[in-house]
């Protein structure tokens, strides 16, 4: 999609952790942000997603600060769903340091036809905490494959199941958002 960027999560990123340990957290946290003012000055994309992993680290933290929208990828499991509430609590704290933060969505990952998996989907929707988008990303082995391969899943199995959702998943968010 022209204009949109994913920068996926690296092993690099504990660096802003470890920074933020040794107790540089202002740095760390204007680090993402930082990179973010730059490529909006050179007009370089509309949207750009920073793939974190699932916690509140440091590196996470940056990531949300420098974010005028948040998504929350859940996977179907119960510990997921209800967790949700609590990371928007979360996030919702951040807001002291970026009035403007938002929560986007949730974005199911790894589903699957399973009774579980459509109770847990009818959980997020019903509870109403935050929008769930109509579009699901579905479990398939091409993901690890391609984590295993350094490669994003798009360059790796462009036709799979998850690839096709991932860009039926952004023209739904670029809808959603106005863009």
């Amino acid at each position: 999609v022209p204009g949109l960027d994913v920068l996926p999560a690296a092993e690099d990123l504990w660096a802003l952790d470890l920074e933020a340990a040794g107790g540089n957290r202002g740095r760390c946290y204007r680090a993402v942000r930082d990179m973010r003012e730059a490529m909006e000055e050179d007009n370089a994309y509309d949207v750009m997603v920073i793939d974190c992993p699932p916690n509140l680290s440091a590196a996470c933290v940056s990531a949300i600060l420098a974010s005028d929208a948040v998504i929350i990828p859940v996977l179907s499991d119960a510990c997921s769903a209800t967790g949700v509430g609590d990371l928007v609590d979360q996030i919702a704290s951040l807001r002291s340091l970026h009035p403007e933060l938002r929560v986007a969505g949730v974005l199911v990952n790894q589903w699957h036809r399973s009774p579980v998996v459509e109770d847990s989907v009818a959980y997020l929707r019903e509870e109403g905490l935050v929008p769930v988008y109509d579009t699901v990303i579905r479990r398939t082995d091409k993901v690890p494959e391609s984590s295993w391969a350094r490669m994003a899943v798009q360059a790796w199995s462009p036709f799979c199941s998850a690839a096709r959702d991932y860009r039926a998943w952004v023209a739904e968010l670029l809808e959603k958002e106005g863009i």
